[in-house]
């Protein structure tokens, strides 16, 4: 006879994990030397009316939008969230840096 087939819960949450991926396969994080430039500049974001919430609640650091504050506080709290600060405070990746791991020295004159 064979055995029941997955429930109805475990595919919604096949299904959201494959529009997921999906959508940070066409899309993905904004790189962080882009994020970095805006931070550096301080770019204010305008009010527009095409965005979720008009813009109000951006996150600069992961250069997201949210619908309201709590939500916003919210996401402050998460571990990507997290993560994404500890990465923008390390230093980018130089040439230099690659020709010193790869044994390659420059001598100044």
């Amino acid at each position: 006879m064979g055995k029941k087939g997955p429930t109805t819960k475990s595919k919604k949450n096949k299904s959201k994990y494959k529009k997921n991926r999906r959508f940070n396969e066409a899309y993905g994080p904004t790189p962080m030397d882009i994020v970095k430039e805006s931070i550096i500049k301080n770019k204010h974001l305008s009010i527009n009316e095409n965005i979720i919430s008009n813009g109000e609640f951006y996150c600069k650091e992961c250069d997201r939008y949210f619908i309201d504050e709590p939500t916003l506080s919210g996401h402050k709290r998460t571990k990507p969230h997290k993560r994404r600060i500890k990465q923008l405070k390390e230093d980018m990746h130089s040439r230099d840096f690659a020709e010193l791991a790869g044994g390659i020295y420059r001598e100044k004159l």
